[in-house]
């Protein structure tokens, strides 16, 4: 593939990020990576990251950009630390780096649930969809993560009964997950692309991406996915971003 840009999701709004990307660069070859499905809730990320570089080798990848979305940013970083498959640029949209960018309240219930010890319930809750999306569960857990300021309904995120475990499991594999090693020592070139009223984070989190070498950061008007909320301004940053 040549002149390519591969896409990784997250998981909500992720056909309009694609739609956005083929408009905004009809030359190039958009090809959308499959890295989470229904039937992936018990993959790891780093198995999943496996799965994404088997399917870009066996669709003759020989290089290009990599763009991810949420979790499927911390996919394109593991990408990058196998260094199995050649990569020009990283793109990171709304994406840690580590798993400690947001503290709900019930923080300690989170972790225990997410623990080697809580897969018991995790896996319960994962089969029980409606009680993950109940809105007074979303709500005493991620009054912030999930519920717009005046309303009772979710923003910004494709979420329903039936597409909430699969969030709810890439929520959980995200903060599993610590590449601050891996980009102390990282030689690509990486920008990082965040809503200034990105509510899914603690405040001031995106600004440790400066940190480390190679990374750049960009900030837009925006939530979670400012890319949506503000296409024209992300069109310009992506035409100053791409080779």
């Amino acid at each position: 593939m040549n002149n390519t840009i591969a896409f990784l999701p997250g998981t909500g709004q992720d056909e309009q990020i694609a739609k956005l990307l083929k408009d905004w660069f009809p030359q190039s070859e958009i090809i959308n990576v499959p890295i989470l499905s229904p039937a992936d809730k018990t993959k790891t990320l780093a198995e999943m990251a496996d799965s994404a570089t088997d399917w870009l080798i066996k669709n003759n990848w020989i290089g290009g950009v990599l763009i991810g979305y949420s979790i499927g940013g911390q996919i394109a970083l593991s990408l990058a630390k196998k260094n199995k498959i050649k990569i020009h640029k990283l793109i990171m949209l709304s994406t840690p780096f580590d798993g400690n960018f947001f503290k709900p309240i019930h923080e300690k219930v989170l972790k225990l649930i997410f623990s080697k010890k809580g897969q018991p319930v995790f896996n319960w809750l994962m089969k029980h969809p409606k009680l993950i999306y109940n809105p007074l569960t979303v709500r005493l857990m991620y009054p912030k993560l999930i519920f717009a300021k005046k309303t009772n309904k979710l923003y910004d995120m494709d979420l329903n009964a039936e597409t909430m475990p699969q969030w709810f499991f890439s929520l959980r594999q995200m903060q599993q997950q610590d590449f601050s090693e891996f980009l102390k020592t990282n030689n690509l070139p990486i920008n990082v692309i965040y809503g200034d009223n990105d509510n899914s984070f603690l405040p001031g989190y995106y600004e440790r991406w400066s940190q480390f070498p190679n990374v750049r950061l960009h900030k837009l008007p925006g939530d979670h996915n400012p890319v949506v909320d503000h296409p024209e301004m992300a069109k310009k940053l992506f035409y100053e971003l791409m080779p």
